[in-house]
């Protein structure tokens, strides 16, 4: 698989041109879009939340020990999302400017952030991860309440105004974790209580309801996408998958995520799923690798993560390296 890496000479040369904190090259090679990746640099104590636009990095104001796990781009405006604090407060910015969101009673972390007109959701946990909430325009909407465990992961609002949250809830007489997805604060539950699962991802076009997930088979964790209800199975279970994103795009289907290698399942491999079909863009086995967000502009397919201690794009399938870190939430604007 080809790897872009950048050259000693691009590097020093922004570094003399910039009085900026942007201290990385512009590693997009298409003039006619802007890649946007949030993540974190690991530090030898902390780790600090950044995001990065066409590999220029944005160091996020007033975070310690943080992390950036999602965001978005509207117009001139960039959204962002995370933890502070080794993960016990959360954190949003709106183009570098920390944005306080009202009803915080206990520990909460944000998860997704999406943008719909003039509206701003932010999808998030309380207390935790015992309450599943999200926020619209700075209002708290509790979506469970104290009695049930519950966890968000990501948020998708349609043009008509429909609120889509995918996550989790703890449910039967085990306690297992259930895949599901929220519409409008209504739950829609996608799995049994049997073994358990969760549902990372969610994107909707038209009528249809796209969400991906995995669940455990008393071995291993199945990567799985569901469509309308209806169950699509990824891995044959004789590994452990991990599945973090989900895309609809020209008649195809794209998750992503990674799935383990070898006999002791703790290396990951980066990859893909087209359609059911698994694309591997990972490096190898011996370096591990995830894909954590996908997204789809033209016909071109993106997607970022880590590949070993670096925080990576790929486009195609091909990787871009964009530093030390890890890459967790990917968008793309065309100009």
């Amino acid at each position: 698989m080809k790897t872009i890496t950048l050259s000693a000479f691009a590097f020093i040369s922004i570094l003399i041109s910039s009085c900026s904190n942007n201290n990385t090259p512009n590693n997009n090679s298409d003039p006619n879009v802007d890649i946007y990746v949030a993540g974190y640099i690991p530090g030898s104590s902390q780790d600090q939340a950044v995001y990065w636009k066409n590999g220029v990095t944005t160091v996020l104001n007033g975070a310690s020990n943080s992390q950036a796990k999602s965001i978005f781009v509207n117009g001139a405006d960039v959204y962002v999302v995370g933890d502070n604090n080794n993960h016990n407060d959360a954190i949003f910015w709106k183009n570098n400017n920390i944005i306080p969101l009202t009803g915080t009673t206990s520990v909460t972390q944000y998860k997704s952030v999406f943008v719909s007109g003039n509206d701003v959701f932010v999808a998030s946990d309380e207390a935790g991860g015992a309450l599943a909430k999200y926020w619209k325009n700075g209002t708290p909407i509790y979506l469970t309440n104290s009695t049930t465990f519950a966890s968000t992961y990501s948020i998708y609002v349609t043009p008509t105004s429909d609120v889509y949250i995918s996550g989790l809830r703890v449910a039967g007489p085990q306690l297992k974790n259930v895949a599901m997805y929220w519409k409008n604060n209504i739950p829609v539950i996608l799995t049994d209580s049997v073994n358990g699962a969760s549902a990372h991802a969610i994107f909707v076009n038209g009528t249809d309801v796209y969400v991906a997930g995995f669940e455990y088979n008393g071995t291993n964790y199945i990567g799985k996408y569901w469509k309308n209800g209806q169950v699509f199975t990824l891995t044959d279970g004789t590994q452990n998958a991990r599945i973090s994103s989900i895309w609809f795009a020209n008649g195809n289907v794209y998750v992503g995520g990674a799935e383990s290698v070898g006999s002791s399942g703790v290396i990951y491999i980066a990859k893909y799923w087209k359609n059911g079909q698994a694309i591997v863009i990972g490096n190898g086995a011996n370096q591990p690798s995830e894909v954590l967000s996908m997204f789809v502009e033209g016909n071109d397919v993106y997607a970022c993560g880590y590949d070993g201690s670096n925080a990576v794009y790929w486009k195609n399938g091909v990787e871009t390296i964009i530093g030390s870190g890890v890459g967790k939430s990917i968008y793309v604007v065309r100009n």
